[in-house]
Formats: structure tokens, sequence, C-alpha cells
């Protein structure tokens, strides 16, 4: 199938679009402050719940907000240290060392899902898509409700091209959070040109 010059224009700001929303939510999770958390935490449940169930689109992004905050936070000092200054580092570009940062506390906590998303956002904003998407792989092995890893996922696929492949990861990603506004945006452009 071709895709006209008009679609590889769309595509290429959706993935500028959806590439600024990745490394936002990096900013926006650097100031979670230290408590026990992680994906297995008992808050979680509800807040998932509550995502599925909310219409009010500021609630559900609220809550999208609350969600990625808790996979950020870890009750170890040293990691929760080492967390906060790779995000730092990837905040000011500094992408080099906050993949050492992330791949440092993947191998002390290998069990900790955040972690591996974001060394999976460092090594795809590196251009490193293969590494990427194995992190992305290490992250949902850990936490399968990790709706922005599956998203970015899905950046990976429109990356490569694999627009079918991209699809299937947003929509995936919706189900689980359906108050994804870029990425749904992204979905549906996918789907309107894949249907002509």
């Amino acid at each position: 199938m071709q895709f006209s010059p008009a679609f590889a224009d769309s595509i290429d700001g959706f993935k500028l679009f959806l590439s600024a929303a990745v490394f936002t939510v990096l900013i926006i999770c650097a100031g979670v402050s230290n408590a026990r958390a992680d994906q297995y935490d008992p808050r979680l449940p509800e807040l998932f719940q509550a995502l599925k169930t909310t219409s009010d689109a500021e609630e559900g992004e609220r809550i999208g907000r609350r969600i990625a905050q808790i996979w950020d936070e870890h009750d170890n000092e040293g990691v929760h240290e080492i967390m906060q200054q790779g995000q730092g580092f990837a905040a000011r570009g500094q992408l080099g060392l906050a993949l050492g940062n992330f791949t440092t506390v993947t191998r002390m906590e290998p069990g900790f899902a955040e972690a591996w998303n974001k060394r999976a956002s460092v090594l795809y904003s590196l251009g490193r898509l293969d590494d990427a998407a194995s992190s992305i792989a290490e992250t949902l092995a850990r936490e399968p409700r990790h709706f922005l890893a599956i998203a970015g996922l899905g950046l990976i696929h429109l990356q490569t091209g694999n627009f079918e492949e991209a699809l299937r990861a947003f929509d995936y990603a919706l189900r689980i959070n359906p108050h994804l506004t870029g990425t749904r945006t992204a979905a549906d452009k996918i789907r309107q040109r894949l249907s002509n």
C-alpha cells in the first residue's frame, strides 16, 4: 500500500507530537515525592477503575497523571535519588547520563517497571528503537497496564513505518486509558488513512 505525501507529513507531525508527550511525562514525574509505591501499589486498582469509568476528560487526565506518579515512586532512598537525578538529566537533554541512571536502577531493582519505562523513553529519544522496544517489553512484563509504555511502543512502530502495529498499540493503550488525547488523535488519523 502506498501512502500519500500528505499522509507522511501528518505522520511526521504525530511522531513529533507523541515524542513531546513522552518527554513531558518524564518531566512531570520528576517532582514525585518518595513513598512506598510502584506497579504493585494498592491504590492502583481503584485508580484504574476510575480511569475507565470517568467520562470527564480533565478528571481522566488527572487520574492518568496520578497513576504515572505512583509508578514512579520507590521506598528505597538510593533508587529514588538515582531516578530523580536521571529524570533531571533527561529534562535537560543529557540523555546519555539519564540512560546511565535508569540502567543502573534496572540492575539494582530489576522488578521496578518504571525504571525500564524511563530507560525506554531515553533510548527512543536516542534513536535506539530496538533497544527501546526491548526495554518496553521489560516494562510490560512487570506492569501490563502501563499505557504510556504501550503508547511508546506504538510510537516506535510509527517511526519504523509499521502503521498497522502502531494502530494496534495505540488502540490497546486507549483501552486501558481512554483519556490519552494525543494517542487517540494519532490512532484516528492512521485508521482513516489505512481505510482509504
